[in-house]
Formats: structure tokens, C-alpha cells, sequence
């Protein structure tokens, strides 16, 4: 036991050094940095960073909420879906009463509409508006892409050509600043694909096939339930619903990246300027990105309260800084807005190197504390008995993780060592909120012991499991999933 002892104590004692030469380190690019700004004042008595991009280093600020539009009486909306925005009016899928209900865009309510072809629409989901004002509305029980007139008249059922039409279920339905009509279809026969028209209405080209992906990377052009779908300057932006991603194609239908997304993205709209807007329905909120795909900010948390959302499902804009953003369950379109001369700016995109500087010297001084914190993993039994099994137990000690297990299943690990490794001391008991289990096990329908792992996985923000289930589980929660040869990759000892 003293050779075991004499063993951890030199595993601190080195762990201590490797802190003390990266904070050196550290402070020696410190000094650099300050030297540099000595020199440049003296010479040009000012500092390097002075009058470089001011605004982009300013932080963002997101949009603000405005109010809601719910409409009152018979017109109250109830289970809201898709929507468009066009004119001066805003256009809502109700799925409660399988209508389009218009609004002005101050949610003073002005008509419905949903008679189509001597019947009337059944499960419509998705709408979006042409430059002549047309709307446009998905239907996936009538399996039909039918067109209105801006007062809510019909007008013709869509046809996509004889052989797509045989097997479609079209569901998200945008056009492009050019005019193209981009249609995601699930199909009958589960084909969930992307067909891409013309101004006139012809087909131009079909990508996609179906797949569930575990990880967000993988098998580019697979979708599962594509439920958003936007295009800009020749490229067409897919929300991949429930492999939680948006995937970017160019109009051939080439993949060209992937956007990580929060949970699972809904509807998507893109603005003048390039900018991604993602309505996130397991994160309650909606997300804004570059068109490159990076975020810019976020607004809107899960709740029933002013600016809170509770799954919302799609986003419109105006054109004139309005956001509009179907919240399902709250039954309602929240409008949110950014502030006045406010717009979202790519940081550091044209001077990289001047925004590095000016934004690296108050983190220096806060890496050094950050240092001593130990990151915490939630471990799931198959986890430690799969690095049992190849011998890379040892891999977990002396990392300074802090591994966390349930309360319940800490005592199976006490009093066992494996290859020298004490799993009752290298393992931490960690409670859970009985409340938080409750509400993820109703929610994503899985068993009591899962919503545990998963309760306390969302508070660390990191799970270590081979459980694939449970992999994707925690993905959609936004949590930071590791297999064991993840985890060796990133934290093993290198030999």
C-alpha cells in the first residue's frame, strides 16, 4: 500500500509541476504582449488595439423580445407550426384546427383559409411565401404542395413531375433570393431527401437518402426528417431535424459542411446579410449563425414566461429586423427584434490578428485559476468495464478528471482494484435531482436509471458511455459524449 501511496503522491507532485511551467508560460507571453504595446505607445503614443474593428470587438447583443401574437377567442392560436411572413402580414400554421390563420404583423388577427380543391387541408406543417405574394403549404397527410393567393384563395396543387410525385410527403418549403424552390420530402417510403426547382417550376435536381447518424459528422447527405430547409447565394441549408444538424449543399446537391447545431433544429431562415437563423426545438431557443456556419448568438431559454419558449418550431423574418418564431407548446408567435443599429458582426473577419491581440490579454490573467479546476465526467458502468477489459483502467487516474457515478451505482466499485486502480476511490458519488430525472424520463421516453446518468450528465456538460442509446440521448440535451477511444485520444498518457 506505501508504494501505492508513493505513487499518487508523485502523480500530484508532477501534475503540480506541469501546472507551474504552463502558468510561467503563460505569464511569459504576457510579458511579451505588454512589451510589444510598451514599444508600439512610444512610438506611436497610442496602443495597437486602439482603433482596430471597435464595433466587432463590442459584444453582440441579441435580439429583444417585443410581444406575442395569440390571437383572441375563435381565432386564439392553439399548436402552432410553420410560418411566413410577407407584406404586412404574417401567415400560421395552426395545427389544432388544420388552418392557415393570418395576422398583421402588430398580431391584429385578419382571416384563415383552408379549403383546397373541393376539400380542405388535413395535416399542413410548412409554408412559405413567392415574390408574387403566393403562399405556399405543405400537407404531409394529403402528401400534396398546395398554392394560394395572398387572401388565402386557392389557387393549384404543385406538381414535382410524375415520378417524384408518386412517392412524396413534402415537408419544409422555401425560395431562394433567386427565386428556387427548395422542397424537403420525407416521402412514403421514408425517402427523406431535397428536391431543388426552377423559377417556372422545374425540377432541376433530387439529392439525399434517409440515415440515423450517432454522430453529427457523419454519412453527409443522409437525412432524418429534414424539417427546415433555406437557401442563399447558390447554397441550400437543411435542417436535419433529428440527426441534429444543419447540413449545407451547393445546387448540384454536393455537400459542403456541416453546422453543429444546440438539439434538434426545426425551422431555418436566412436573412439579407447571410445570417442563419435556427429555431432549436429541444433547446427552446433560436440560434443565429454566419452562413460559414458559425454562431454568432442566441436568444430565448425554455419556459412559459415573457421571452421563453417551450418547442418552438420555425422562424421568419421581415426584412426589417423582425424575428417571428413559431412556440408550439406556449401556443403562440412570439416577435422578437434586434436593437436599433444593432446587427451581428463576423468577429475579426477582416483584421483576425487585431482582435486576437485585443482580446488575449484579460484571458491570460484568467487561465492561470482555470487551471486548478478539475473537469468532471459522468461514467457509465460499460464505460469503466470496456477500459477494464483492454487494460487502460489506469488511463482514467491521474488525469485530473473528477469521475462522477449515481449515488446507487457507487457501491458495486468499492473495495475493487483493477491493475492497481481503486474503482471505490477513483469513482465519486454524485447525487441527482430527482425532479430533473423525472422530467427528462417523461420527455425523451427512457428508463429511470438512463434519466439519472442523464440528469447529472447535463449539469457537468460531459458523459463517457459505449451505450449508443444513450449517446444519442445525451447529444440531443447538448452534452459532450466519449466513447473510450475519445477518451484515450484526448486525455491517455502518450508512450
Amino acid at each position: 500500500m506505501r508504494s501505492s501511496h508513493e505513487s499518487r503522491a508523485e502523480r500530484f507532485e508532477r501534475e503540480r509541476r506541469r501546472r507551474k511551467i504552463v502558468a510561467l508560460v503563460l505569464l511569459l507571453l504576457l510579458l511579451l504582449a505588454l512589451g510589444y504595446s510598451a514599444y508600439y505607445f512610444s512610438a506611436n503614443r497610442r496602443l495597437p488595439i486602439a482603433d482596430v474593428l471597435p464595433d466587432a470587438l463590442a459584444e453582440v447583443q441579441p435580439p429583444r423580445y417585443l410581444f406575442s401574437i395569440t390571437g383572441q377567442g375563435g381565432s386564439r392560436l392553439d399548436d402552432v407550426v410553420g410560418l411566413a411572413y410577407r407584406g404586412t402580414r404574417v401567415y400560421v400554421v395552426n395545427f389544432a384546427t388544420r388552418t392557415v390563420r393570418v395576422f398583421d404583423r402588430d398580431g391584429r388577427y385578419l382571416f384563415e383559409f383552408n379549403a383546397v380543391d373541393g376539400g380542405v387541408l388535413k395535416n399542413p406543417v410548412h409554408l412559405a411565401t413567392d415574390s408574387k405574394g403566393q403562399v405556399w403549404v405543405t400537407d404531409r397527410r394529403l402528401r400534396s404542395l398546395f398554392v394560394f393567393d395572398a387572401d388565402g384563395h386557392y389557387l393549384r396543387k404543385f406538381s414535382p413531375g410524375a415520378a417524384i410525385e408518386a412517392s412524396w410527403t413534402p415537408l419544409a418549403v422555401a425560395f431562394d433570393e433567386k427565386g428556387r424552390l427548395l422542397v424537403t420530402d420525407v416521402g412514403v417510403t421514408t425517402e427523406h431527401r431535397v428536391h431543388v426547382f426552377d423559377q417556372a417550376g422545374k425540377h432541376v435536381v433530387t439529392f439525399g437518402k434517409t440515415g440515423q447518424v450517432a454522430y453529427d459528422q457523419d454519412d453527409p447527405g443522409s437525412f432524418y426528417f429534414p424539417n427546415g430547409i433555406a437557401g442563399y447565394r447558390d447554397l441550400v441549408y437543411v435542417a436535419d431535424g433529428d440527426n441534429r444538424r444543419i447540413q449545407v449543399f451547393d445546387l448540384a446537391g454536393r455537400f459542403q459542411r456541416f453546422v453543429a447545431t444546440s438539439g434538434v433544429p426545426r425551422g431555418v431562415a436566412m436573412d439579407d446579410t447571410g445570417r442563419l437563423y435556427v429555431a432549436d426545438a429541444l433547446a427552446h431557443q433560436i440560434d443565429v449563425y454566419t452562413s460559414e456556419g458559425d454562431k454568432v448568438v442566441r436568444f430565448g431559454e425554455q419556459g412559459v414566461g415573457t421571452g421563453q419558449f417551450s418547442f418552438p418550431n420555425d422562424v421568419a423574418l421581415d426584412g426589417t429586423g423582425r424575428i417571428y418564431i413559431t412556440d408550439r407548446e406556449n401556443d403562440q408567435v412570439q416577435v422578437w427584434a434586434w436593437p436599433v443599429a444593432e446587427a451581428p458582426v463576423e468577429l475579426a473577419r477582416k483584421y483576425p490578428w487585431a482582435a486576437a491581440a485585443a482580446c488575449c490579454l484579460p484571458p491570460l490573467f484568467l487561465l492561470v485559476p482555470l487551471l486548478r479546476r478539475r473537469r468532471k465526467y459522468v461514467v457509465t458502468h460499460d464505460f469503466v468495464e470496456a477500459l477494464v477489459a483492454d487494460g487502460q483502467v489506469r488511463e482514467m487516474d491521474g488525469t485530473g478528471l473528477e469521475w462522477l457515478v449515481p449515488v446507487a451505482e457507487h457501491p458495486q466499485y468499492v473495495d475493487r482494484v483493477e491493475d492497481g486502480v481503486d474503482l471505490g476511490e477513483l469513482l465519486v458519488a454524485e447525487e441527482h435531482s430527482p425532479s430533473d430525472a423525472a422530467d427528462l424520463q417523461a420527455r425523451l421516453e427512457v428508463d429511470g436509471r438512463t434519466a439519472v446518468l442523464l440528469a447529472i450528465a447535463r449539469r457537468v456538460k460531459r458523459l463517457a458511455t459505449t451505450d449508443e442509446e444513450l449517446r444519442k440521448s445525451a447529444v440531443l440535451l447538448g452534452i459532450d459524449v466519449y466513447g473510450p477511444e475519445e477518451f484515450l485520444r484526448r486525455h491517455g498518457r502518450r508512450r
